[in-house]
């Protein structure tokens, strides 16, 4: 039903889209689009996902250690299954996956959730000055996130207890192994160092998911300024929260083309944003993805033998 529901949602933004705005405009737009620049947004893109890689192997290292070259192949393949799959499938498939290293499967999937937190946490950061300042569409949705962030980490930090692997072994029942388990993908949030750390990358990767978006605003001849596109982003991210198909397409354009509009910019040229900036994260996990998935076994086996000599 949620899969039905996704992809209606997204038909139903394509073609609110594609009504309201001149086509013939939006295409002289989009091939005015220079590919020096566009190149740029793909290499930033490359360098996020460089970020979130080691970001994730931080929440991993309490339970499991895994090296960069691992969490990195497993986080691309995530995000290229996100892209081709649905419910995020991608995602649950990289927590799977340490199920292979003797993590518990909840514990795994838990360290996901616990990557995914922090990201939200990032993006707060950057919103929570901005919040009495903004539009009421925006702002509704902005409180009700961090609304859901704050009690998630208020939760994390003070009401759940720090299990460790051998206590898994007393737990009574399913439930509550699945529970203890779930708690231990969330240390790296009492750990001060990891989540330091893994606060400092995840604002670092949004500052350049920003700065992905002005460039591309900058490749069809647009002026962006790093507050118009910190809020699109926002909006983008508070969109995705609904059911989404794979790879958020349709509601992602629309969000990104609501703000922008919002904030001045023609449809046309909204809309050209919207297109180049998804299709460019979409076409580097195509080529990427492929790749990694003909080579997973390879690589990860290459990159497991050379973590476990050192």
């Amino acid at each position: 039903m949620q899969y039905i529901l996704s992809w209606g949602l997204a038909l139903g933004c394509f073609a609110y889209l594609f009504w309201k705005i001149d086509l013939k405009s939006f295409w002289q737009t989009l091939i005015q689009a220079s590919p020096h620049w566009l190149l740029g947004v793909a290499l930033l893109n490359i360098l996020v996902l460089l970020l979130k890689a080691e970001r994730w192997r931080l929440f991993v290292r309490p339970l499991s250690s895994l090296s960069f070259g691992e969490t990195l192949c497993l986080t691309i393949l995530g995000f290229f299954g996100n892209s081709i799959l649905p419910a995020r499938a991608g995602d649950v498939g990289r927590g799977l996956y340490l199920a292979k290293r003797g993590v518990p499967w909840a514990a795994g999937v838990s360290t996901v959730a616990s990557d995914k937190l922090i990201d939200a946490i990032g993006l707060m950061s950057f919103v929570i000055p901005l919040i009495p300042s903004l539009p009421r569409f925006l702002r509704d949705g902005a409180l009700l996130l961090l609304f859901m962030v704050s009690g998630i980490f208020v939760f994390i930090l003070f009401f759940s207890r720090k299990f460790t692997q051998k206590d898994l072994v007393y737990a009574r029942g399913r439930v509550s192994k699945a529970l203890m388990a779930l708690s231990l993908g969330t240390h790296g949030f009492k750990d001060k160092i990891i989540f330091f750390k893994a606060y400092l990358l995840t604002l670092f990767s949004w500052f350049l998911q920003i700065e992905m978006l002005i460039l591309t605003a900058k490749a069809l001849g647009l002026s962006l300024g790093f507050a118009t596109a910190l809020l699109t982003i926002l909006g983008l991210n508070v969109a995705l929260v609904l059911p989404t198909p794979p790879a958020g397409i349709g509601i992602a354009h629309a969000a990104i083309v609501m703000v922008l509009t919002h904030f001045g910019y023609a449809k046309p040229e909204a809309l050209s944003i919207a297109v180049l900036y998804h299709g460019i994260q979409v076409m580097v996990l195509a080529v990427l993805g492929p790749v990694f998935w003909v080579l997973k076994s390879r690589l990860l086996a290459g990159f497991a033998s050379a973590n476990a000599a050192e």
